[in-house]
Formats: C-alpha cells, sequence, structure tokens
C-alpha cells in the first residue's frame, strides 16, 4: 500500500439478535467486491474490522464479539458500557448498538493517524432494542454521539427491516426510528441508510461507507449539520420586527463595543511606548495586508504594565481571601480532551478573523482534532480555562473575561468584575475546589475567585509568586525566559507554571492566600520542527502526562499552532501530538479538567 494514501480505519458492529442475519451474510458476501470498488473510486490505506455485539454469525465476516476484541487487545471489559449476553430480556444486550458505540469509540486500538470511523448496524432502537423509543433510548444515543466526538470518531448507521414477528407499531413509531439512527450519523459526520423497507445493495453501501470515510470528521459534520438541524427540528431565530424585541441584545452589543474602543484608544494613544501589544495598527512596510504573525506567539504588553496591578471595578466589594475550605468540590464533566484557544491564525493581519478566539477540543490520547468547541466572533483569544463543572472560561482582546457552557448552547456571559485593567489575562486556570487564577506573563501578583455558574460578577483578591528560597532560576520579569504563559493544577493542589521558553516551575502548596513559593523543576526542550518553539499553554491528563501547546515560529510572518505530550519529571523530549501545519498561526492557551495525583522525586 503507498504511503501517499491516507489511512482509514473502520470498524463495522452489528446488532446480533436473529432478525439481523440476513444483513451480517449478505454484507460478507460482498465485502471482497465493494472494497475492490471503492479502491478504484476513493482509494485508501483501509483497515476493516468485524465485530458483533455479544454475538457472531457463522458464515459471516461477524465472527468475533466487542467483547472478545477488547479482551485480547488488554481491555479490562469491567469497564466497557455493553452489557454482558442474556443479562438484558430478549437478547437486549445483543441490541445495545449505542453502547457499542461507546465502547468502539473509547477503547478501538486506532491507528495513529487514521480517520475513525464506525458502521453499525441494527433493525431495533439503539438501547436494548424494541420497536418504540423511549426517553432513556434518546439518551442511549446522546451519549453514543457524545463518545464518539470526543474521540474523533465518525458513526455510519444502517436500520434494517424489522423482524416480520415485531413490526413497528405505527407509522410515527418507525419515523421515530429512523430519526434516531439518522441523528447518530450527522451529529458525528456519518453516512445513514434507511431499509425499514426492502433491501439494500450492500456492494453500493459498503463503498460509500468507504469513500465517506476518507473525509475528515469536522469536515463532514459541518456539512451535515444543516440537515441535521432540520432533523432536530432547530429553527435559525429570525429577526423580530420589533426592535424592542431585542433591546437588551443591542444595549449589550453597544456596551462591548464601547469597552473595545476604549482599549483601542488607550493601547494605540501615541506615546504608548511599546507598541508591539497593539492588535489595530498595520504591520509596516511590506507587511501590510501580508499573512503575518506577530514575533512573539504571545503578545506582551509595555513593560510598565508589569509593575501596575489591575484596578478593582468602582462596584466591586473585595471580599475576605478565598480558601479552599470555603468551596465544595464541583462534580467534573466528561474527560479525555484538552481544550485549547486559538490566539490568532494567519488570516489575523489581513482583517479576516478567521477562527481566532475560537476553541477545539482535542484527544488527550492522540491529540486528534475532535471538535469545535466555540465559535468566537472576536480577534484574538488570549487564555482560556474550564472549571471543574465544565465552565468554559475565555479570554478575548487582553482582558475580557467571558463565561459559559457551550456543550449546553448556553450563550458566554462577560464576567464584568474579572475584566479589565492594564495587563494581559496570559495565564489562566482552575484548581480541583473551582477556585479560578489569572495572572500576566510578567507580573507575579495572581487574581483569583471563587467560580460560581449563577454568578458573572464574582469577588476576587490576589497573591503574590515568589521564588522558593535559594532557586536561580525566577519566574516572571522582562526576560524571555521569566515569561510565565501558564498554570495548571494537580490532584494535590500543586500549582504548576509553564514559561514561553519552556521553564517549569511547581508551587507544592497553594494553601496561602496571601504567597506561594515557586521552585524550578525542569526545562523543556524546543519541539524538532523548523523554527523557534514558544510554549503558551499547559494541562493535564487523567494518568498526569503533561501537555504544551503554542506556536512554533518558522519565520517573521508563518507560524503553527501545536500540542505536545511531556512528562513533569522524566527526560525524554516532547511528543507532538497535534500539528497544525505551516501557517495555522498560534493557540493561546490549553486546559482540561483533569486533576491527577503526580509523585515528585524526592
Amino acid at each position: 500500500m503507498s504511503e501517499d494514501l491516507k489511512p482509514v480505519d473502520l470498524v463495522v458492529v452489528i446488532d446480533s439478535s436473529l432478525s439481523m442475519e440476513d444483513e451480517a451474510v449478505a454484507l460478507s458476501e460482498v465485502l471482497s467486491g465493494a472494497v475492490e470498488e471503492a479502491k478504484k473510486s476513493c482509494p485508501s490505506d483501509l483497515r476493516v474490522q468485524f465485530l458483533g455485539i455479544e454475538g457472531t454469525f457463522a458464515g459471516s465476516e461477524f465472527s468475533q464479539t466487542v467483547r472478545e476484541y477488547m479482551a485480547a487487545k488488554g481491555i479490562d471489559t469491567s469497564t466497557l458500557r455493553g452489557r454482558v449476553r442474556d443479562s438484558v430480556k430478549n437478547a437486549g444486550a445483543q441490541e445495545d448498538v449505542a453502547r457499542s458505540v461507546e465502547d468502539i469509540s473509547s477503547h478501538f486500538d486506532w491507528r495513529e493517524n487514521a480517520e475513525r470511523n464506525l458502521f453499525v448496524l441494527g433493525d431495533e432502537s439503539l438501547e436494548g432494542g424494541e420497536m418504540v423509543l423511549d426517553q432513556s433510548k434518546i439518551q442511549a444515543c446522546d451519549k453514543a454521539i457524545a463518545s464518539a466526538l470526543r474521540h474523533g470518531v465518525k458513526v455510519h448507521t444502517y436500520l434494517g427491516t424489522p423482524h416480520k414477528d415485531s413490526p413497528y407499531p405505527s407509522d410515527e413509531d418507525e419515523a421515530a426510528m429512523a430519526k434516531e439512527y439518522k441523528r447518530l450519523a450527522l451529529r458525528t459526520g456519518g453516512e445513514h441508510y434507511i431499509y425499514t423497507k426492502g433491501s439494500p445493495d450492500f456492494v453500493t453501501v459498503l463503498k460509500q461507507t468507504i469513500c465517506a470515510s476518507r473525509i475528515p470528521q469536522d469536515e463532514s459534520i459541518a456539512d451535515k449539520k444543516g440537515e441535521a438541524d432540520t432533523l432536530e427540528n432547530i429553527a435559525k431565530p429570525q429577526p423580530s420586527a420589533n426592535i424592542c424585541h431585542h433591546a437588551g441584545e443591542i444595549v449589550k452589543a453597544v456596551n462591548t463595543l464601547a469597552g473595545v474602543l476604549d482599549k483601542l484608544v488607550d493601547a494605540c494613544r501615541p506615546g504608548n511606548g511599546n507598541h508591539s501589544d497593539c492588535k489595530c495598527h498595520q504591520p509596516q512596510g511590506d507587511a501590510v495586508n501580508s499573512s503575518k504573525v506577530p514575533t512573539d506567539p504571545k503578545p506582551q504588553p509595555p513593560a510598565v504594565e508589569a509593575e501596575t496591578p489591575d484596578p478593582q471595578p468602582e462596584t466591586e466589594a473585595e471580599e475576605k481571601p478565598i480558601v479552599q475550605e470555603d468551596v465544595k468540590p464541583l462534580s467534573p464533566p466528561q474527560k479525555d480532551e484538552l481544550y485549547a484557544i486559538v490566539l490568532m491564525d494567519k488570516q489575523m493581519w489581513q482583517g479576516n478573523k478567521d477562527d481566532n478566539c475560537d476553541v477545539y477540543s482535542h484527544s488527550a490520547k492522540t491529540g486528534a482534532l475532535i471538535k469545535k468547541v466555540s465559535d468566537s466572533p472576536y480577534s484574538y483569544g488570549q487564555s482560556n480555562a474550564v472549571a471543574p463543572d465544565g465552565t468554559h472560561y475565555i479570554v478575548q482582546n487582553r482582558s475580557d473575561v467571558w463565561f459559559g457552557r457551550p456543550e449546553e448552547k448556553t450563550a458566554y456571559v462577560r464576567a464584568n468584575s474579572l475584566s479589565g485593567g492594564n495587563a494581559s489575562i496570559d495565564s489562566f486556570g482552575f484548581r480541583q475546589d473551582g477556585v479560578g487564577f489569572f495572572f500576566h506573563a510578567t507580573n507575579s501578583q495572581i487574581n483569583y475567585f471563587k467560580h460560581d455558574p449563577a454568578n458573572p460578577n464574582p469577588a476576587k483578591a490576589s497573591l503574590k509568586i515568589v521564588p522558593a528560597p535559594g532557586e536561580t532560576v525566577i519566574p516572571f520579569g522582562q526576560d524571555q525566559s521569566q515569561w510565565v504563559a501558564d498554570i495548571a493544577f494537580d490532584g494535590n493542589n500543586r500549582a504548576w507554571l509553564i514559561g514561553f521558553t519552556g521553564n517549569l516551575w511547581v508551587v507544592e502548596d497553594t494553601s496561602s492566600t496571601t504567597e506561594w513559593q515557586a521552585r524550578f523543576v525542569k526545562t523543556f526542550p524546543g519541539l524538532e520542527l523548523p523554527g523557534q518553539t514558544g510554549f503558551i499553554g499547559v494541562a493535564f491528563d487523567s494518568t498526569g502526562n503533561i501537555y504544551l501547546c503554542g506556536g512554533q515560529r518558522e519565520t517573521n510572518r508563518s507560524s503553527r499552532r501545536f500540542i505536545a505530550r511531556g512528562s513533569v519529571q522524566g527526560d525524554e523530549k516532547l511528543e507532538l501530538i497535534y500539528d497544525g501545519g505551516s501557517l495555522s498561526g498560534s493557540y493561546g492557551d490549553l486546559s482540561s479538567t483533569h486533576f491527577p495525583k503526580i509523585k515528585l522525586k524526592k
């Protein structure tokens, strides 16, 4: 197989109840012919695996179950979502299609850099069979979609003809079932095939599925969004003829615009010293209308700002220092994801705000891009953080803080008490008790606050980070080696600080509300890519791996975003797990909801 062909993994999983035997045999008979047809139309480095759900079919390709395959790969089968055969009445465990999507998405041994695809076949509901849906079966589909998206898996679906002894009670029930199979496919970027009446041409079905499997998931999801929204009756908002209906939105937009204009005037006024942080001026000379990115992957403010604490809003009442006992632990969302915000892409200097300030989720295991979490209209994303309950915070245009729950489709709200001031918010992270910390790269004063999803204006306090006694590698300062680009916390409430040039510090005791002591740990080497590495974000996964993101500056006019994985203790090189490609710009920060228990060497 040519090395130039795109690797494609396709797992075909079938409901193993008796009524699906004809589909299993028919698929197996045409497999070789369909693959040959696909090779001609859409060649790929294809790997296909056939699995049955808690059962197999003699004389077919489905000779191994999902559970057997996972056990052979060393997966603890007690962790699988799929239920054991005969544990559910009426062969229900053999019809757990949605649960098999979760298990395959999470545990299959996907090849590195391969397009991940799953083709599921059934003739009853996605949860335990039966011809009538209830809320639990719809929720099972929701969970399958969420798992597939988290792991970058595109799901193709096939709904076959029901057994003659168990028809749909009504046309409405049949339409509802078809909708769930379509929804699972469309929301994950897959194809759907509905054959509740009649028989399919499985050569065509397999060929189309294999060809569709080559397309990147994010492209497929975007392409199918309209059809998915129509299916779920999600209408586009229509403008109201009465302007009063939009009064609140208009006032909010005007206030936001006024704040942006104030920042532009302040940042770009004559005599402001170093204009490297000004986002309103055009590059000089031949850089005009080019794809030039800033010299530093994360723009820095004038030096004088490092000495100026953020002023508190006049309306804010300063509370007593926030201590850990004040905050109850929050329920964490799903794990195994990293969230990166785009500082700026190649279009920034051309006035075309493409994905600046957008937040993307990546697999912590593979680095694969899962989805765009939020699509922001703002010019650039300075920082981001995720509270333990899954609330996302983003910092746009230096110091404007917004928060919301994008996966619940809630609008972002501006946190006025956290926004404003002269210094950029370069670093932002949450401790596992829900206290958030943010600060500027050269200023050791840290602002912190208690996260409350119902309160957009929490009070904030501040503390200082100082070098531990005897330390010679000092965080915070005007030299690039001192810039602290981001902060993350582990399960022992330690704070980990990543420097722009790869220096890593740790604060082992973060219980103090006045002063923390930072100890130097190590320096991460730059990536083995052309140009200069700028580390801008840090996060952990659940096992204790550390992840760094940022911009790899190749020339004065080009940079690429990246995510790399490493260890806080080992001397091994960083592993590049995501490369955005040349001219992709830079990620501005990284976050996760992982708080691993990291053991430090004495």
